[in-house]
């Protein structure tokens, strides 16, 4: 099966003036996606904070393909900077090699390629 790609970025939020469904509409594809902005706590209409997720969720998306970039430099600098020995030739663990595989594993999860190990 064919993996499907997401809608073109940037996505803006939008309510319905009759409905209040709440969603993202990206500009010249015509979708629209509705959010579940009615989600609520027993007992308690909870619609103030599911706008705010939906909002949160619209920020995140549009600044993914930014921050993974970013991610992407500071790991190649790290993997670059990472390379110190001992005096018997034995690699000694430093700040750059521990961001290093900080920024390796936020890669992996976000589904980029991994970089090669220092």
């Amino acid at each position: 099966m064919q993996k499907s790609e997401h809608t073109r970025t940037p996505w803006h939020f939008k309510t319905h003036a009759g409905t209040g469904d709440c969603g993202f509409k990206a500009e010249g594809t015509g979708v629209f996606a509705e959010f579940f902005a009615d989600i609520r706590y027993v007992g308690e209409d909870n619609r103030a904070e599911a706008l705010a997720n939906a909002e949160f969720v619209i920020r995140a998306v549009n600044t993914y393909d930014a921050l993974v970039a970013a991610l992407e430099e500071c790991a190649e600098y790290f993997d670059n900077h990472s390379d110190l020995y001992s005096e018997d030739g034995e690699m000694v663990a430093n700040k750059e090699l521990r961001l290093f595989a900080v920024c390796d594993e936020v890669l992996k999860a976000a589904g980029r390629a991994a970089h090669a190990q220092p």
